[in-house]
């Protein structure tokens, strides 16, 4: 089993057994880590747009753990006030759950505060025509979730191997179709600036509510620990940036 933490930057904790460092951007991100998006199958190069997304697809074509669990450099799953270890996630996960972090709500409709937050609303069309596509027996549950109020955040979880398989398949086969189409229409992530270059990272949380509501896996929810005080208001920051649209979004 491994829990891997995603990272760019240096990180100095004292963590479980099982836990490794997973660096993203490897090609310039040049610090030691236990493993890399740059190596064996990758989209290392797509990270400026994927984000932690590399890091799982990398995780999914190269790794062989029985589970796999993903936590970001300043966001922990914790479970008593600690990182959660080995032997809770397998106790946890033995009946096909997965872990996953506590659900947010929010005062707008998931699908209205996409677009006030993170990307064009033209965006969320090109998606329900990539599953139309792909996937067309989610396309109801897909269109129901973009009307609720909350949603797993941070692209965050740990599953037993078989269900990551199944995602990472079912959602890399979406993203790439969306990227295609949304190149092709130029208005891809090269074109957008900034914050809202990170698009398919974007997209991939509300796709992972979706494949959670339509598998009907059983979610058991843990606190998510952030690290520092500056975490935290940089989440406030963003949240708050994202409200008032950003000039680089229209």
């Amino acid at each position: 089993m491994g829990i891997y933490v995603v990272t760019h930057k240096k990180i100095d904790y004292m963590f479980p057994d099982g836990y490794k460092t997973i660096i993203v951007n490897a090609n310039k991100n040049k610090i030691k880590g236990d493993v890399y998006d740059n190596t064996g199958v990758n989209i290392s190069n797509k990270n400026y747009s994927y984000c932690e997304l590399t890091a799982i697809y990398w995780l999914w074509k190269n790794s062989k753990d029985d589970y796999i669990g993903i936590d970001h450099y300043r966001r922990f799953f914790i479970n008593n006030d600690n990182f959660i270890n080995n032997a809770e996630v397998k106790k946890i996960l033995k009946n096909r759950s997965v872990i996953l972090p506590k659900k947010e709500s929010f005062h707008l409709r998931v699908g209205t505060r996409y677009w006030e937050t993170s990307g064009y609303k033209n965006d969320l069309k090109v998606i329900e025509e990539a599953l139309r596509k792909i996937a067309p027996e989610y396309i109801d549950d897909y269109n129901n979730f973009l009307k609720e109020r909350s949603m797993y955040c941070y692209n965050m979880a740990i599953m037993n191997r078989s269900d990551f398989n199944d995602y990472c398949s079912w959602l890399f086969s979406i993203l790439f179709e969306v990227e295609k189409q949304l190149d092709k229409k130029e208005i891809g992530a090269k074109e957008r600036k900034g914050y809202y270059k990170r698009i398919y990272g974007f997209m991939a949380e509300r796709l992972l509510n979706v494949y959670i509501i339509h598998n009907k896996l059983n979610v058991v929810e843990k606190p998510i620990y952030f690290a520092g005080s500056k975490a935290k208001l940089c989440e406030k920051v963003i949240s708050k940036l994202g409200k008032l649209r950003d000039k680089y979004l229209k």
